[in-house]
């Protein structure tokens, strides 16, 4: 569940011809970042790495594992400034970084139900994950996102150049931000379990 309340208005990035492109999540490889690292070098090497910027947010899980992403980065030339490694973000500034970009990617190996997703559909990002956990139940393919196989920098490549090709990739946006951020909301769940379990009890 989410706190609806701290979700913030969408910006306009229309007007922009860059994919801003959000990672938020443990910087570890079960989070699929390795996989993104190299699709990032693969759109470097296509010559299409130009259409995105990318933002990597959280706290790495053991020290130094950021400086060898950055070394991997530079292996495949890929330019200071297009990628940007933000640190841990928490509160309002966490929701504003929702709001500031287009697309939030997890190509998660496991995952359960992440609030970082929910919060992103709440924020009307088009989302791009693995089938893993919750998200097979939570993703609809081009409405409000796609799916990758895991571990597999090729189809994330090609999810990424679809956002590319097709202008209107997240033309729902408004719409899947005031359909998540209402069906995502704590007091909404909230009801729903204290009124399964007063079924639960009243059966007993």
């Amino acid at each position: 569940a989410i706190d609806s309340t701290q979700i913030v208005k969408l910006k306009n990035t229309a007007d922009s011809e860059i994919i801003k492109i959000l990672f938020l999540g443990r910087i570890q490889n079960l989070k699929g970042i390795e996989e993104l690292i190299e699709t990032i070098g693969l759109l470097k090497q296509n010559g299409q790495l130009n259409k995105f910027q990318f933002s990597i947010v959280g706290h790495e899980n053991k020290t130094g594992y950021i400086d060898v992403l950055k070394e991997s980065l530079k292996a495949h030339n890929v330019p200071l400034g297009r990628v940007s490694f933000l640190g841990r973000i928490t509160g309002k500034d966490k929701f504003e970084l929702y709001a500031n970009h287009d697309v939030y990617t997890l190509p998660s190996y496991t995952e359960g139900c992440p609030n970082s997703l929910l919060e992103a559909l709440a924020s009307g990002l088009f989302c791009i994950t693995t089938r893993v956990g919750a998200l097979s139940d939570l993703i609809i393919p081009k409405e409000n996102g796609l799916f990758v196989n895991v571990k597999d920098s090729d189809a994330l490549l090609k999810a990424f150049q679809y956002c590319m090709d097709n202008e209107n990739f997240n033309d729902k946006r408004a719409a899947n931000a005031e359909r998540y951020s209402d069906e995502f909301d704590i007091n909404k769940i909230t009801k729903l379990f204290e009124a399964k379990y007063i079924k639960l009890i009243e059966k007993s």
